[in-house]
C-alpha cells in the first residue's frame, strides 16, 4: 500500500471532520468509506459502527433514515456479511417511532397538516424506500432466531408499516411458518395505513410457502374475517387479487368457490365491477392457469360464469381471448363436455365478432389458431350427426375466418372417413346418407373461402372423400367445382407483405389432380373423358406468366395420365368404384378418343417447348441463353416421358432423336440427368432400341 496513498486519505477524513454540520459530514464520509482500506485494513466494522451511532444526533426521524438507509448501502459494498449495524439501525429507527404513539399522534397529525399539507398515513410512507432496503439487507441470509428477533422488536411499536416490509423482506418459508401469529399482529396494528397495505405482501409470502397444513384453512378464515369487511371495494378487489393463489395452491375448489362468490357479492354492489375490470381479468387470468389442465372443472365452478358475466367492453374481449387461449394450448384430448362446449363455442363466437377491417393481421392469425385448436378438440364419440351439426353451427359463428372455416371442412371429411371406417366399407342407406350430408357441408362452405388455392385443396380432398365412399354424384360436382376454379387462380398472391408467384404451387395441385383422375370413371352419356377435357382446357386456357414452363410440365403429366388410362388394368382405383378399365376396357372408340388426346397433347407440349427459342450469346460463358437452358430441360423430360410410357416404332424414336438434340444442345454432354436418360434406353429391349441408342451416341 503506498504511503502516499494513505496520507492523501487520512487528509480527506481530516477536512471531513472539519465539517460543522452533522448530515454533511456524514455523507461526504459514506460516500468515500471504501478508502478506509488506505488508511488501516479491515477496519470496515468499527467506522460503519460509529457512523450508525452518529447518525442518533439527527434530530428529523426521516432524514435520519435515510442516512441509515444509505449507510447500509455503502456498507453492503465493503461489509456484506456485517449485519450489527443493520439491526441496531432498526432498533434505532423503532426507538424514534415511540414519538408518535397514540398520545402524541394527534399534536403531531396536526403539523403534519398545517406545515406540509399531508396525512400521517402519507408521512409514514415516506420511510417505506428506506426501511425497505435495511430490511432486506437483514433478511438477506437471515436465519429463523433473527427473524422471530424482529418480531419481538417490531411489537414495540406495534407500527403496521415496520410488519409490512418485515413479512416482505424475509424468506416465504420462515414467514409461513408464523402466519397466524402475523395475523394476529396485522390485526392488533395501529390504525395508521388499511390493513390491506399489509394482508397483500403476507398473501404474496403466503402463495410462495405454504404455511402448516393444519393451520391452512383455519388461517384464510382469520384473515378473510378481517378482509371482507373492507369497505372499500378498491382495497378488496386488489387483496382477493393477490389471495386468490393461496387457496389454488394449498386448498380444494370448495374454498376457491368460496372465496369467488364473495368477491362477486362485493364488486356488484353500485356497479363497482365496471371500475375494476383489469383487477377482475388479472384474478381469472390466476384461475385459469391453476386450472390450465382441466378446464372442465374450471367450468363446473359455481362463481365461473358468474365471474365471466362481470366483464364488458374490451376486457370482456380480452378476457376471452384468454379463455379461448388457455383450452387451445392447455386441453388434452378431446371433450365432449356440453356445457364446456356450450361455454367455449360464446367465447370463441365473441372473440370472432371483435374482429373488423382494422384489426392486425397477427390477431386475426392468432384467433384463427386458438379457433382451429378449439374445433379440433371437440368430439362427440359415436354421434357423428351432432358433431357435424357442430360444424353447421361453428360455420355460422366463425364465417369471417378462413383458416376455421377450412379446418371445418377438413373435419366433415374426417367424419365421413371415420364413418367409412366404422362401418368398415359397407356403406347402408343411413351411412351413405349421412356422408352425401358431410359432402353437402363440404360443398357449400368451400366457395365461401377468400383464398382461391385453398379452395381448389379442399374441392380435391373432398372428392377424393366422395370417391372413397363411392359417392360419385358427389364426386362429379366437386370436380367440376375444382375445375371451374382453376381460372381464378392468380399468378402471384401476398404473403408476409410479398408478392409471390403460385405457379409452383398450381403446378403440384394440378399434378394431383391428374393423378386423381386416373381412377375417376368417365360418364355414361357425356363420355370417359369428359372431365380430364373440361381440365386440359382449362390449363389450355389459363394466363401462365412468359417464360415459365408450368403449362408445358402439367401437360407431361397429363400424358402419364393417360398412359395410365391406356393399360388394360388401372394401377389403382377406390374401392367400390368401377374405372374406366373396367367400363371401356378393349373398347375401340374408347381407345381411338384416346389417342386423339395424346396426339393433341404431344402437339401443344412441342408448340410450349419452341417457345423457348434458342440464341446465340456470345457474352455467356458457355454460348446459350437461359431460355435455351429451360427449353432443353422440357426437351429432355419429354424424352423420358416418351420412352416411358409409348411404344418404341419408327415415329417415336424420330421424336426421341429430335428431342435428344435440342436437351444435348442446352444441358452439354456432361449432363448427369441427359447421361442416365441415355443409360435408360441402353436397357430397352429390341432392334429398334438399339439402333436409337447407336443414333444418339453418334449424334
Amino acid at each position: 500500500m503506498s504511503d502516499q496513498a494513505r496520507e492523501t486519505c487520512r487528509n480527506w477524513f481530516y477536512k471531513i471532520a472539519s465539517i460543522r454540520e452533522l448530515i454533511p459530514r456524514i455523507y461526504v464520509e459514506m460516500a468515500i468509506l471504501r478508502c478506509y482500506e488506505f488508511i488501516q485494513h479491515n477496519t470496515f466494522h468499527i467506522v460503519i459502527a460509529r457512523i450508525a451511532k452518529m447518525i442518533r444526533g439527527i434530530g428529523d426521524p426521516l432524514i435520519a433514515m435515510y442516512v441509515r438507509c444509505y449507510l447500509a448501502r455503502k456498507g453492503y459494498e465493503v461489509a456484506s456479511n456485517m449485519k450489527e449495524y443493520l439491526i441496531e439501525s432498526f432498533y434505532d429507527f423503532l426507538y424514534s417511532l415511540n414519538g408518535f404513539k397514540k398520545e402524541n399522534q394527534d399534536k403531531f397529525q396536526e403539523d403534519l397538516k398545517v406545515n406540509f399539507h399531508i396525512s400521517l398515513q402519507d408521512y409514514y410512507h415516506l420511510y417505506s424506500p428506506a426501511l425497505d432496503w435495511i430490511l432486506q439487507c437483514i433478511g438477506h441470509n437471515a436465519n429463523q432466531s433473527l427473524f422471530v428477533q424482529m418480531l419481538e422488536k417490531y411489537k414495540e411499536s406495534n407500527n403496521p408499516i415496520v410488519l409490512k416490509h418485515i413479512i416482505s423482506s424475509f424468506p416465504p418459508d420462515m414467514v409461513s411458518q408464523h402466519a397466524k401469529a402475523i395475523v394476529a399482529l396485522i390485526r392488533d396494528s395501529q390504525d395508521v395505513m388499511p390493513k390491506s397495505e399489509i394482508f397483500s405482501p403476507l398473501g404474496v409470502t403466503l402463495a410462495l410457502s405454504s404455511p402448516p397444513k393444519e393451520q391452512q384453512l383455519s388461517l384464510l378464515s382469520e384473515v378473510w374475517k378481517v378482509v371482507t369487511k373492507i369497505e372499500n371495494t378498491t382495497e378488496y378487489v386488489q387483496l382477493v387479487d393477490v389471495w386468490i393463489e393461496y387457496p389454488l395452491k394449498h386448498l380444494t375448489t370448495r374454498e376457491v368457490n368460496v372465496m369467488l362468490s364473495d368477491l362477486i357479492t362485493h364488486v356488484k354492489e353500485n356497479q363497482a365491477f365496471e371500475k375494476l375490470q383489469p383487477q377482475l381479468h388479472s384474478i381469472l387470468q390466476k384461475v385459469l392457469t391453476h386450472y390450465q389442465k382441466n378446464f372442465q372443472q374450471i367450468i363446473t365452478m359455481e362463481t365461473f360464469l358468474p365471474l365471466l358475466d362481470l366483464f364488458s367492453g374490451q376486457t370482456q374481449i380480452e378476457v376471452n381471448k384468454t379463455i379461448l387461449n388457455s383450452f387451445a394450448k392447455n386441453q388434452d384430448g378431446a371433450t365432449s363436455d356440453p356445457i364446456l362446449i356450450n361455454t367455449l363455442f360464446l367465447v370463441g363466437k365473441s372473440v370472432h365478432d371483435s374482429l373488423n377491417s382494422l384489426s392486425f393481421q397477427d390477431d386475426i392469425r392468432q384467433i384463427s389458431k386458438a379457433l382451429v385448436q378449439f374445433t379440433s378438440k371437440i368430439d362427440f364419440g359415436m354421434d357423428l350427426e351432432k358433431h357435424l351439426n357442430f360444424f353447421v353451427e361453428c360455420r355460422r359463428a366463425f364465417a369471417n375466418l378462413d383458416l376455421v372455416k377450412y379446418q371445418l371442412v377438413v373435419g366433415a371429411c374426417q367424419l365421413a372417413q371415420r364413418t367409412l371406417r366404422i362401418i368398415k366399407g359397407r356403406h347402408t342407406a343411413k351411412t351413405s346418407a349421412f356422408v352425401r350430408a358431410c359432402l353437402a357441408y363440404c360443398f357449400i362452405t368451400i366457395p365461401s373461402l377468400e383464398d382461391v388455392i385453398g379452395r381448389l385443396k379442399l374441392y380435391l380432398l373432398s372428392s377424393e372423400v366422395a370417391l372413397m365412399n363411392q359417392a360419385l354424384p358427389q364426386a362429379d360436382g366437386l370436380l367440376k367445382a375444382a375445375i371451374k376454379l382453376i381460372q381464378e387462380v392468380p399468378n402471384r398472391i401476398e404473403i408476409e407483405s410479398q408478392m409471390r408467384p403460385t405457379e409452383e404451387t398450381l403446378v403440384s395441385l394440378l399434378n394431383n389432380f391428374a393423378s386423381l383422375m386416373v381412377a375417376v370413371p368417365g360418364h355414361p352419356e357425356q363420355g370417359p373423358f369428359y372431365l380430364i377435357k373440361g381440365l386440359i382446357k382449362v390449363v389450355a386456357d389459363y394466363p401462365w406468366e412468359a417464360g415459365n414452363t408450368g403449362k408445358a410440365r402439367v401437360y407431361m403429366n397429363m400424358l402419364s395420365l393417360f398412359a395410365a388410362q391406356a393399360q388394360s388394368k388401372l394401377p389403382y382405383t377406390f374401392k367400390g368404384v368401377e374405372g374406366n378399365d373396367v367400363l371401356y376396357g378393349g373398347d375401340a372408340d374408347f381407345l381411338n378418343e384416346l389417342q386423339a388426346i395424346i396426339n393433341k397433347l404431344l402437339e401443344d407440349i412441342l408448340e410450349e417447348i419452341s417457345k423457348f427459342s434458342v440464341t446465340a450469346d456470345a457474352e455467356t460463358p458457355i454460348g446459350r441463353t437461359p431460355d435455351q437452358k429451360l427449353q432443353s430441360q422440357l426437351a429432355l423430360e419429354l424424352f423420358n416421358h416418351t420412352l416411358s410410357f409409348a411404344e418404341l416404332n419408327a415415329k417415336s424414336a424420330t421424336l426421341c432423336v429430335h428431342l435428344y438434340s435440342i436437351a444435348k444442345k442446352g444441358l452439354g454432354s456432361s449432363s448427369a440427368y441427359l447421361n442416365n436418360s441415355l443409360a435408360y434406353v441402353k436397357t430397352k429391349e429390341g432392334n429398334l432400341a438399339k439402333e436409337l441408342f447407336k443414333k444418339l451416341t453418334s449424334s
